[in-house]
């Protein structure tokens, strides 16, 4: 895989995980509002409501209650997809890192390669230069 695809993938799953924690975040916000009205409707309670006004209260906080439930649910799942996400991430760093290495080592072999043919060719010439006897005719030519 190329390092510059690897790359969109760690940077589309960076992105989903930010999506989740703000996904995460706004659900223990709206469990923080669902547990504070529950707060409100048990201190409006007094040992002067009526049965009628009492009975519709506890209803509305079970409703809540089951809300909250419902919410902590929804928490738990992305809490899930956020670790499954974070570990997908350290995979694709992982091979990002690999691949790096791996085109690293290619590139160092391919400079290695040329400068051992560059040494080699120096050498060749070297050798040549010494053995080419050059003819007067070949001399005026060159000039």
């Amino acid at each position: 895989m190329s390092i510059h695809y690897i790359q969109s993938n760690i940077e589309r799953t960076q992105r989903d995980i930010s999506s989740l924690q703000r996904k995460l975040t706004d659900e223990s916000r709206n469990k923080a509002s669902k547990s504070e009205r529950i707060s409100q409707i048990k201190q409006s309670t007094t040992r002067y409501t009526s049965p009628s006004s009492l009975q519709c209260k506890q209803r509305e906080v079970e409703r809540i209650e089951r809300d909250i439930v419902s919410i902590q649910k929804k928490k738990a799942d992305l809490t899930k997809q956020l670790a499954d996400k974070t570990s997908q991430l350290y995979k694709y760093e992982q091979e990002r890192s690999r691949e790096q290495e791996h085109e690293q080592k290619k590139l160092l072999d391919s400079f290695k390669r040329r400068e051992a043919e560059s040494r080699r060719r120096q050498g060749d010439l070297l050798r040549a230069g010494c053995k080419i006897n050059f003819s007067d005719s070949d001399v005026r030519r060159l000039l």
